[in-house]
């Protein structure tokens, strides 16, 4: 197994969103969870997680020390555990913490004429899960959570969002909400850029499919060779 300290993990993106919570790559622990971290008072070692299942977790244990970890309220990520044997009566499990990979946390924001410019519209390609026609996506309590690729050259900063236009017409696939991919890089010079892998999780709102009540949600992305694509993510409860 790979050796890592609880720290936040660059190469977060290579780990799918479905894959299985029982496999883990760092040494010592034997789960793996998508989660929320919930913080509610903002202080350093107060916080606990809430699994995409809606069970809570608390660290009790740190298999490194934390160096002051202080998350934001609502940050998503993976996390990597072991389950103690100790129970809790306010969490449903008490785990010791091995890991942390934090993934970009947004919402969904609205996007028109006047602040289209803001959200760029740079080529940007959500990853397919390997040997399989499937995206590795996920939309799970309230978020949708997705691998993507950028093109980078180095050290500019890129903006990554998820918008609902206001002239977006989900007429064509009236079973699905439309959304769209967009990417604003900073200027990235001369370099030959090269691709790199990420991930997202995106706050729904509204635009959850179980608010809506449709079947999911159609996401628009600009691929590397300039072309506009369209992927249906379906919502499984």
């Amino acid at each position: 197994m790979k050796k890592f300290k609880l720290f936040l993990l660059a190469a977060v993106a290579v780990l799918p969103v479905l894959q299985s919570c029982n496999d883990s790559d760092v040494e010592g622990a034997d789960s793996m969870a998508l989660v929320t971290i919930l913080n509610p008072g903002g202080l350093s070692g107060t916080f606990y997680f809430k699994a995409d299942n809606g069970q809570t977790l608390y660290p009790s244990q740190f298999a490194v020390p934390t160096g002051g970890y202080n998350p934001e309220d609502g940050q998503r990520a993976f996390i990597y555990y072991s389950l103690l044997e100790e129970k809790s009566q306010q969490y449903d499990y008490n785990i010791k913490l091995y890991g942390i990979s934090e993934i970009l946390t947004k919402d969904v924001e609205e996007m028109n004429d006047s602040n289209e410019a803001e959200f760029g519209d740079e080529p940007i390609e959500l990853v397919k899960l390997s040997g399989e026609d499937r995206f590795d996506c996920l939309i799970s309590a309230g978020y949708f959570t997705c691998s993507f690729q950028i093109k980078v050259t180095g050290s500019e900063k890129h903006k990554i969002s998820l918008v609902r236009s206001a002239s977006a017409d989900d007429t064509e696939d009236p079973d699905y909400t439309l959304l769209e991919l967009r990417h604003k890089p900073d200027d990235m010079g001369s370099d030959t850029p090269v691709a790199r892998s990420s991930m997202a999780s995106f706050k729904l709102n509204s635009y959850d499919p179980a608010v809506t009540q449709k079947k999911g949600l159609k996401i628009r992305y600009k691929d590397f060779d300039g072309n506009l694509r369209t992927a249906l993510i379906d919502y499984t409860e």
